[in-house]
């Protein structure tokens, strides 16, 4: 069997993330040997996940390795990505990828039209991991719940709070303290979340409640939700929170309308790339 090699696992950041692993190791398992660190292959994937953006470092180190797997002879692919506000340094590159598979339209776009690069898209793979139904749940009781968001003035990640000694109005939940099937069976017993968390929309999707959603540090998550052309709101910033939550507890079938398109969407393989 031919030897694969993963670079992209950021299981380590939450649950999200893992789901994405799980599920491109299952598409792998009993037809590949998977091998890891410096072990030698014969194909590179490349999980971009949100890393693909504004020519940062991680964009730069994945592009490296698929670069030097192709300076070897061998097949490399990035799939699974956001691609967004990147030069062209590495157009040779991607121009030598055989098939190149990104999470939205908004992606797609921005490799056609900047890079003259065509690409698939799919769904992340996070929404096709598998969900176990017998694990922990944390009930919470048909309440709204809410996650951490980026602040663009901060330039990271920051959790809202009550301030003195109140209570927060809503429940925080940390994506770093439930496994994917926890997290998803969990939201099922929440009315709303409110989230800047790319994969934790993924996670109220696949629970099917309403979410609303503040733009994080790319267009992830709007240009995955514009891909329905349904009138879901995303913020741009935590100002227009409160009349989103006015405008998701009025629609809720619009919701529905959106998990079913999302249902309609087909799952990545590994037939997509040509594996």
């Amino acid at each position: 069997m031919k030897r694969v090699k993963i670079l992209g696992d950021h299981s380590k950041l939450h649950c999200g993330c893992k789901a994405v692993m799980d599920y491109l190791h299952s598409l792998l398992q009993n037809q590949y040997i998977i091998v890891t660190a410096d072990d030698d292959f014969d194909i590179l994937l490349v999980n971009g996940e949100g890393s693909m953006h504004d020519n940062a470092k991680d964009h730069k180190n994945k592009l490296n390795a698929i670069k030097a797997a192709q300076q070897q002879g061998k097949l490399a692919y990035l799939i699974n990505s956001v691609w967004q506000n990147n030069n062209k340094s590495y157009d040779n590159v991607l121009k030598q990828i055989p098939h190149i598979v990104v999470r939205e339209n908004a992606s797609k776009r921005d490799l056609y039209l900047n890079h003259g690069i065509e690409s698939l898209v799919r769904l992340d793979l996070s929404y096709s991991a598998a969900i176990a139904e017998e694990v922990k749940v944390t009930h919470f009781s048909m309440q709204p719940v809410i996650t951490d968001f980026y602040a663009k003035e901060f330039g990271g990640w920051v959790k809202f709070t009550a301030g003195g000694a109140g209570k927060a109005k809503h429940p925080y939940l940390d994506m770093k303290k439930f496994t994917w099937a926890e997290l998803v069976n969990s939201l099922k017993t929440a009315s709303m979340l409110i989230t800047g968390r790319h994969h934790a929309v993924f996670a109220a999707c696949k629970a099917r409640i309403p979410f609303v959603a503040l733009e994080s540090n790319t267009h992830k998550i709007s240009g995955f939700v514009n891909m329905a052309k349904m009138p879901i709101p995303i913020c741009d910033n935590p100002r227009q929170l409160t009349q989103a939550i006015k405008w998701a507890q009025e629609n809720p079938a619009v919701y529905q309308e959106f998990f079913d398109f999302l249902d309609e969407q087909p799952k990545f393989t590994l037939a997509d790339i040509g594996l």
